[in-house]
């Protein structure tokens, strides 16, 4: 988690102004009932969570209509 930047935050495109929203909204997902359900307990999340963070590039647009 705290490898995180602003830079990634915003790029999730969510609309997170910064880093602090991102987390924010990442640790009441990961701390909801939902996922705390599914594993039988409330994760703890912090500095030293590990998180899979990837970027992607459009290298080629494709047009959907097939044209």
């Amino acid at each position: 988690m705290k490898e995180i930047d602003d830079d990634f935050a915003r790029a999730e495109g969510r609309g997170y102004a910064d880093v602090a929203e991102w987390r924010a909204a990442h640790e009441e997902f990961f701390r909801g009932d939902g996922v705390s359900e599914y594993l039988g307990r409330t994760p703890v999340i912090d500095d030293d969570t590990l998180v899979v963070a990837e970027r992607f590039r459009v290298v080629e647009a494709v047009d959907p209509g097939g044209r």
